[in-house]
């Protein structure tokens, strides 16, 4: 301890003790191993051999599991010491939770080989520690730098190289499983290591089927397989193809929803005794954005079993796979009997792919655990049935040497089986056929067939004159009481008289799609159609000549401008029919337009601690044509180029990802031109990447849509400390179609256009002249004035709202009976006037571009009428009859209960108590609030009683009294005559008077009544 020359700076210190002990030349490269916390650090990559770099590297470890498991040698000796020499050796990072910029972040997350972080990332760990390999990235930077080492020795082994194909680039659609293989070598130890090569930031929060950069697919340790699904088959059978969001532990695995493309790496090892030797190869996937995913329709249910010796029939989604770019006109069948593991038994070596096929179902099998799949002929994807289904062989069944027979106008047809019986089953059995169309009789060979027997024949007869088409007929061999049913099928047919008749495109339609769908009718008497396409009507020069099952075609891009000649003829097991009489069609033009933004240039905006900073630049394309191809052009000036990432948005919302964060601190984009038929990728450039370059993800999908709408370059500044300038953005298409005149911003053109000058994508005619509404000045539904009504008589709250529909400037010169004046300005957008009187208003509106235009009409301001309530009670029966009259809604309030809502004129309320209370009130203030007190006995009340102020008496209905206010001793000090049509309340003043006690006397015609008053 007291000669260890290592105290804080490692790395210094190992250089200068290596250096001075052994010396620079008798090493070449240098590595410190000690006891600590994890830790560790190269000092440099790529550094081997290199004077006062290569003896910089240390790993320290406390040499027990972190996580609390048990140690072992590879959580230092690989995922420290290995990684740090690897470093020193040129290797670089491979995860991928973090982008390095350097194109080699290939692994999703923490990674998991030995030049990634597993184990320390936290959220983004893939898995707790390394797995003791190099990734396919690794060993190419490994080789390049030892490539160029003239430091080292060589020895010679006897050992032949070898190479290997990793395969062509492949097409897979959206959403679905493919299978990576190549043939095994021969030989022993050999390890197949397949890996995803794409490099981007993939984290835990953002790894998913959505990417359209960096992996979707994580490393796996090499295997003696040469071959691997993805996703895994575990995901597959589970219906599991989609992963987001993973954690440490799960697969990170999944297949893509968005069109992008996919560099796949193979590295195949060979062990040999003390060395190993490496070949590698790599292939592109193109991912389609196809409508749907390539899956299976059929078989979904545990519940179903096949019964051996028998026909299935298995549909799935063919997702435009036998249409181009594809062009996979056959798939694979076959059937696993253990849950999907594996599929060793083929039910079709070849069918066509069109979603449906029959395979016959070896008898041979018991199992609970079956699975199908059909996978592309010639492709990589593949589909797998959503559960497992059951099959039952059969003691006894009827192997037909042709189960499908195709005959031509002959009155009968033999079916020749052989029979197969399971050991031990020596059952004698009658054939029985199930219900025969009309007509056709069926001839067994044996009524019963006895275990000495090994074949029979079944004739079907009396077919001539049935309609052409497919027949099954169903049989059933019986046994004692079991039975077990079969099936035959029968192609009738007959020669083709006349050929299909032929539907679209018609015969001399112009302007049609340069990937038209040729279609014609289906018959039951043709199972095949010959399509022929030529440049003349002789059909000298023909272009195409396909045959085609159903009875539409749909044609790879053709020539613009160009008039084609098509015709179809039927064919079937009689032969063929000649060709119908040909139709001619002319393609449409191409026009190839730029369109460029207005509004640059445009400074960008920084980035900040927690967001990114993004302008957006717009371009308006009013012509809704069909893309055939675009190309982005931008112009871009940055100190720190690799701050920057680009967005395409197309019209319909979906963005592209065109670049990000490329070019480390290289200075901007300079005439860069984004391209999807360019032969470099965007992130195989530099700065300034002037030229063309493929986006990083591609733009293809948008081939085929409407060029309409809202084109958006959306530029982000990921990083701080820097920002730029937006100098160009500019889109070139190349479209299906005339660009036709069109001056306004909507997409139909000027021929079509109901208003061509101004915009109105809609169309609008409210009274269907033929001229939009949006210029119909003359309409007499084009002015729409609305008015709102004062609120009180006495209130200027009124208005006038003024509405076009027709886009001109229009004056408004408004005058009432009042006196008002005003002139108003308004367009199709509207205006309105405010704070008007009730009042006649007359109003007469003009169009400065059109002097004969005049409009003009009056209209009432008005306020609401006077709130006049009418009650009568009748005091027999205790109901108040209540008439209203001055508003359209109003509410009532007895006896102090919360007020409730009516739009009744008249209505009856009973009265419960001796005196009630009556409110009635609107929604409008300055009507005032109406007032009753109802008194329904024969005696007077007051209150309040003791009185602060002045008393209210209410009297019963219709009293004529003499009222008197007498002190206590019988002084009179107030009086009055109150009589009926006064109301039945009177207001007693008391304001001013003395406490103490005062009685109130009430003289009625027939009786005097006497009240106590107590003054506070």
């Amino acid at each position: 301890a007291e000669n260890d020359p290592f105290s804080e700076d490692v790395q210094a210190e190992l250089q200068e003790t290596l250096d001075e002990v052994l010396g620079d030349e008798a090493y070449d490269v240098g590595h410190l191993f000690d006891y600590g916390e994890p830790n560790g650090d190269a000092g440099c990559i790529g550094c081997v051999c290199q004077t006062n770099q290569k003896g910089q590297g240390f790993s320290t470890h406390p040499f027990e599991d972190t996580y609390g498991g048990e140690f072992r040698n590879d959580y230092f000796d690989l995922d420290y010491a290995g990684h740090e020499i690897g470093h020193q050796f040129g290797a670089y990072h491979t995860f991928s939770f973090q982008n390095e910029g350097r194109g080699f972040n290939a692994e999703p997350g923490s990674g998991s080989t030995i030049m990634a972080y597993a184990g320390i990332t936290v959220m983004d760990d893939v898995q707790l520690h390394g797995d003791p390999y190099f990734h396919y990235y690794s060993i190419q930077n490994i080789r390049n730098v030892v490539d160029q080492l003239s430091c080292g020795t060589s020895e010679t082994i006897f050992q032949d190289t070898f190479t290997i194909d990793a395969g062509p680039n492949q097409l897979i659609p959206i959403g679905t499983p493919y299978e990576l293989s190549i043939p095994a070598l021969e030989g022993e130890n050999i390890t197949y290591c397949w890996e995803q090569l794409d490099s981007g930031e993939i984290t835990s929060d953002n790894f998913g089927p959505y990417n359209a950069l960096g992996s979707m697919t994580r490393s796996l340790p090499p295997t003696s397989v040469p071959n691997r699904s993805i996703p895994n088959l575990n995901q597959i059978l589970s219906n599991s193809l989609i992963q987001v969001k993973p954690r440490v532990g799960d697969s990170w695995e999944t297949v893509s929803l968005v069109g992008r493309k996919m560099k796949w790496g193979l590295s195949v090892r060979k062990n040999l005794d003390d060395y190993v030797q490496v070949a590698q190869d790599y292939l592109e996937l193109t991912v389609v954005p196809t409508t749907s995913p390539f899956y299976i329709l059929s078989q979904e249910s545990p519940s179903l079993v096949w019964k051996g010796g028998s026909y299935q029939t298995i549909e799935w989604n063919v997702a435009e796979t036998n249409a181009p770019p594809f062009r996979i006109d056959a798939v694979e069948i076959s059937l696993s009997t253990d849950g999907g593991k594996t599929f060793p038994i083929q039910l079709t070596e070849s069918t066509d792919n069109i979603g449906k096929a029959e395979v016959f179902v070896p008898n041979n099998i018991d199992t609970t655990n079956a699975r199908i799949k059909v996978k592309a002929k010639g492709g990589i994807f593949f589909a797998i049935n959503s559960v497992d289904f059951s099959i039952e062989s059969r003691d006894l069944i009827l192997n037909f040497e042709k189960y499908e027979q195709e005959i031509c106008d002959s009155d009968s047809v033999q079916f020749d089986f052989t029979i197969e019986r399971k050991a031990n089953f020596e059952a004698s059995f009658s054939l029985e056929l199930e219900e025969l169309p009309e007509g056709i009789q069926a001839a067994v060979s044996k009524s019963t067939f006895s275990n000495s027997e090994d074949s029979g024949t079944i004739i079907f007869s009396g077919l001539n004159g049935i309609p052409y088409q497919d027949y099954l007929f169903s049989l059933k061999a019986i046994f004692g009481s079991t039975n077990e049913p079969f099936s035959v099928r029968l192609k009738y047919r007959g020669s083709i008289q006349t050929p299909p008749a032929m539907l679209f495109p018609s015969d001399d339609s112009v302007e049609q799609s340069l990937r038209p769908l040729l279609s014609w009718e289906s018959s039951q008497n043709i199972d095949t159609s010959t399509v022929q396409l030529a440049l003349d009507a002789n059909f000298e020069n023909v272009v195409l000549e396909s045959t085609s099952v159903q009875s539409q075609l749909q044609l790879a891009e053709l020539e613009a401008s160009q008039t084609y000649f098509w015709r179809v003829k039927g064919e079937n097991g009689c032969g063929a029919s000649e060709f119908a009489n040909p139709f001619s069609f002319t393609t449409n033009s191409v026009t190839c337009v730029d369109v460029r933004a207005s509004n640059l240039p445009k400074v960008t905006i920084d980035a900040t601690n927690t967001s990114f900073g993004t302008i957006i630049s717009s371009i308006e394309v009013n012509y809704d044509l069909k893309i055939l191809d675009l190309d982005i052009f931008v112009d871009i000036e940055h100190p720190y180029i690799e701050d920057i990432a680009l967005y395409l948005e197309a019209p319909e919302g979906s963005r592209y990802l065109l670049t990000s964060e490329l070019g480390g601190d290289g200075q901007d984009y300079t005439n860069t031109v984004f391209d999807e038929e360019a032969t470099v990728t965007i992130d195989n450039a530099s700065p300034p990447f002037t030229g063309s370059f493929k986006p990083l993800q591609s733009i293809q999908s948008l081939y085929g849509t409407s060029s309409a709408g809202s084109w958006k370059l959306i530029v982000e500044d990921r990083y701080m400390e820097d920002t730029g300038r937006l100098l160009a953005f500019k889109i070139s298409f190349c479209l299906e179609g005339k660009t036709l005149p069109n001056q306004d911003q909507d997409t139909i053109v000027d021929e079509l256009d109901n208003c061509p000058e101004i915009t109105n994508q809609d169309q609008s005619d409210i009274d269907n002249n033929g001229i939009g509404d949006v210029c119909d000045l003359f309409s007499s539904q084009n002015i729409t004035i609305s008015k709102n009504d004062a609120s009180c008589p006495d209130k200027s709250n009124g208005g006038l709202r003024f509405s076009a529909l027709a886009d001109f400037s229009y004056k408004a010169i408004i005058n009432s009976d009042t006196g008002y004046q005003k002139t108003l300005n308004f367009t199709a957008f509207g205006n309105s006037v405010s704070n008007l009187a009730q009042g006649l208003y007359s109003i007469c509106i003009y169009v400065e571009d059109f002097p004969d235009y005049e409009y003009c009409f009056q209209t009432q301001i008005s306020s609401p009428e006077p709130l006049e309530v009418l009650t009568f009670f009748n005091q027999g029966t205790s109901l108040l009859d209540i008439d209203l009259s001055g508003s359209s809604r109003y509410w009532i309030a007895l006896n102090d209960q919360p007020f409730y809502q009516t739009d009744q004129k008249q209505l009856t309320l009973p009265l419960t108590q001796k005196i009630n209370r009556l409110v009635i009130k609107t929604d409008s203030p300055c009507q005032g609030i109406f007032e009753q007190w109802i008194n329904g006995t024969e005696s007077a009340s007051v209150f309040p009683n003791p009185i602060q102020e002045n008393a209210t008496l209410v009297l019963p209905v219709n009293a004529v009294v003499q009222l008197n206010l007498l002190t206590g001793s019988g002084k009179t000090i107030w009086g009055k005559q109150h009589n009926s049509n006064q109301g039945n309340t009177v207001q007693i003043p008391m304001g001013t008077l003395n406490s103490g006690l005062y009685l109130l006397q009430i003289e009625y015609p027939n009786r005097v009544e006497t009240l106590k008053l107590l003054k506070r």
